[in-house]
């Protein structure tokens, strides 16, 4: 399966969403942003070490491990991220073999996020 590829000329989709990271910054105040999203990244970053590590043994537990950092990249606008998982998600449901190339696809819009979020820290 190509899980999370895209055509050569399709427009490539932010990382985050802007407009549920503005959201969030004006509803919580800055300080308790700050904490969800380097919160987020963490928790994003130990989702996908256990779903690499899922994937390398062919663990049962890869599309409920897809399926939690999909649910977590929603709550802060990181859709693509989230859009990877859910195709790795259902891949694992269909039965596919795992795709350790889809972890670090993952892992690169991760690290696009990073950058993302800590100009918004900056910035904030």
């Amino acid at each position: 399966a190509s899980l999370g590829t895209s055509r050569p000329d399709a427009p490539k989709r932010a990382a985050l969403q802007r407009s549920t990271l503005d959201e969030l910054r004006e509803t919580l105040g800055a300080q308790a942003y700050a904490e969800l999203v380097t919160a987020f990244v963490d928790t994003a970053q130990i989702r996908l070490d256990s779903l690499d590590s899922a994937c390398e043994r062919g663990l049962a537990d890869r599309p409920s491990l897809a399926h939690a950092l999909a649910g977590v990249s929603l709550n802060l606008g990181a859709e693509r991220l989230a859009a990877l998982a859910r195709a790795l998600e259902e891949a694992c449901l269909a039965g596919d073999a795992p795709d350790v190339a889809a972890v670090q696809r993952m892992r690169d819009v991760l690290a696009e996020i990073r950058a993302d979020l800590a100009a918004t820290l900056v910035a904030a």
